[in-house]
């Protein structure tokens, strides 16, 4: 029964992982001489939600800045190694749930573990989908490399979404999202 609870409380530290901001900040580079994307926030935005919409886990995973990602992968890694230690049984009741087999757990990556997490997340359902088809893209407000976007729904509560200019195109910033959510009041 240990074993078990102890499954539990590590499955759910590495499930974390893969759909919360990392908890260190990452930083950005405004020193770039890299032109800003020709895309707009705004697209950027529209093109993540249309992808966890669609359940397209890898677009969802690549719209995320390179900092964030490898902040996600080291968390899981460190979730995952302590979940292998766990014998198959109490691995696997643990597992079950989320339809991954312990044999399959035991061989993925970091990455394909954010990947199948963000899959099964993306099924979202009917009415968190259609709050997130409600919402709307209030405004950008560019600083340097780094977009803070206002997004609101329709219950009139707004959030913040930070997304920084990398590699020609705008990525969300998890670590700067979680910082400026936690500082500014929802409305």
């Amino acid at each position: 029964m240990r074993g078990a609870r102890l499954g539990w409380s590590l499955l759910a530290a590495a499930f974390a992982g893969c759909d919360k901001p990392p908890a260190a900040p990452a930083p950005v580079s405004m020193s770039s001489t890299e032109p800003l994307p020709d895309a707009s926030p705004r697209d950027a935005w529209e093109a993540r939600r249309r992808a966890w919409l669609a359940g397209d886990a890898k677009a969802v995973w690549e719209s995320l800045c390179a900092a964030s990602r490898e902040e996600k992968l080291r968390t899981q890694e460190r979730a995952m190694d302590e979940m292998r230690r766990l014998e198959d049984d109490s691995l696997a009741r643990a597992l079950n749930p989320y339809g991954l087999e312990a044999s399959k757990f035991r061989r993925m990556t970091a990455e394909e573990f954010c990947l199948y997490m963000i899959g099964g997340a993306s099924q979202v359902a009917a009415p968190v989908q259609a709050r997130m088809k409600a919402q709307v893209f209030v405004s950008a407000d560019i600083q340097g490399r780094t977009a803070i976007c206002t997004i609101a729904s329709t219950d009139g509560s707004s959030d913040i979404l930070v997304l920084v200019a990398e590699r020609g195109s705008w990525k969300v910033d998890d670590a700067a999202t979680a910082r400026m959510r936690g500082g500014a009041p929802r409305k």
